[in-house]
């Protein structure tokens, strides 16, 4: 059976990429900051906390094998330039970057024993089409997209592919309620559907020639 590891299960994105998994025939692995009904095999684990994301790495690299991992949990605040804290930046990048490394760091063992291991981080097209009120977001995400294709220089000797998905803003009733009266919209007023990112997920697995690749799923937004 295929495993994969993933974060922000109970995400808008999360908790479809989780069901899509499962029907695909994954034993899933999933990580969040609360325990989910709809979910086995979980794993909780406050990823804006440094003591929590240490321990988790210890769990994870108890692991026998591990075909896939997927960063998918995110922390996204609207701030402005004079609202924005320190602490926001802090939270972002603990969740957003640091956290990820650690967990592909801590899930090299079982990759190493996959005939196909792949990793994929879901970045954000902001990390590209800056926003003025996602300063914290948008730099943690920068720094996501330098970490992928630095791991994917270190890892790719092992056989390991690391990728980046850069979607747009995604339709779903969490994250629409997160972006209801902000200005971030996609160039075509919608949003991007969380079947689109799945298939950019089964794009990268099947494909063992991506190594280091961002597909972006912008929305137009990057016309």
């Amino acid at each position: 059976m295929k495993v994969a590891l993933l974060t922000g299960v109970t995400g808008d994105l999360g908790e479809y990429v989780y069901q899509a998994l499962v029907r695909d025939n994954y034993k899933v692995y999933s990580i969040s900051r609360k325990n989910s009904d709809v979910i086995e095999n979980g794993i909780v684990s406050d990823l804006s906390n440094s003591a929590d994301i240490q321990k988790l790495e210890e769990r994870i690299s108890q692991i026998e094998k591990i075909d896939l991992v997927i960063n998918c949990a995110s922390v996204f605040k609207f701030k402005t330039i004079d609202d924005i804290r320190i602490e926001d930046f802090t939270e972002s990048h603990l969740v957003n970057t640091i956290a990820p490394f650690v967990i592909i760091r801590g899930a090299l063992n079982g990759l190493s024993r996959s005939d196909n291991p792949l990793v994929i981080n879901i970045s954000s097209d902001m990390a590209i089409n800056a926003n003025q009120t996602s300063m914290a977001y948008g730099t943690s995400k920068c720094a996501l997209n330098y970490l992928t294709g630095n791991l994917a220089k270190i890892l790719i000797d092992k056989g390991i592919r690391v990728n980046t998905i850069s979607p747009a803003s995604i339709d779903g009733n969490k994250i629409n309620e997160l972006f209801s009266g902000s200005d971030i919209t996609n160039a075509d007023g919608g949003r991007v559907k969380k079947s689109e990112i799945y298939n950019g997920i089964s794009f990268l697995i099947q494909n063992k020639s991506t190594i280091g690749e961002n597909l972006t799923i912008s929305g137009g937004n990057l016309l």
